[in-house]
């Protein structure tokens, strides 16, 4: 018997950059990135990507982050379903 052809799709492409900023910039003014509350603000993820975090600029990644009291870096990329990261 003949095999059943079998489709394929090869993605090599990095996805967009994300937006990301304040849940809410509850300083004096709301461009102080001050804030009580340091949920963050995330805009151009990818249907079907994850979201991944890093407070070491890039060393290492996470499947979450939560702000501490005082500064707080973090880098924050998606990971398409191909396993590309932006």
């Amino acid at each position: 018997p003949a095999s059943t052809p079998l489709t394929t799709v090869v993605d090599t492409t990095v996805p967009d950059t994300l937006k990301v900023g304040l849940e809410q910039d509850t300083g004096r003014s709301d461009t102080d990135l001050i804030t009580q509350d340091g949920q963050l603000h995330i805009e151009g993820q990818e249907s079907g990507s994850t979201l991944e975090y890093s407070i070491d600029n890039g060393k290492t990644w996470t499947n979450s982050f939560v702000p501490k009291a005082g500064e707080n870096t973090v880098s924050v990329r998606q990971v398409d379903a191909a396993g590309n990261p932006s």
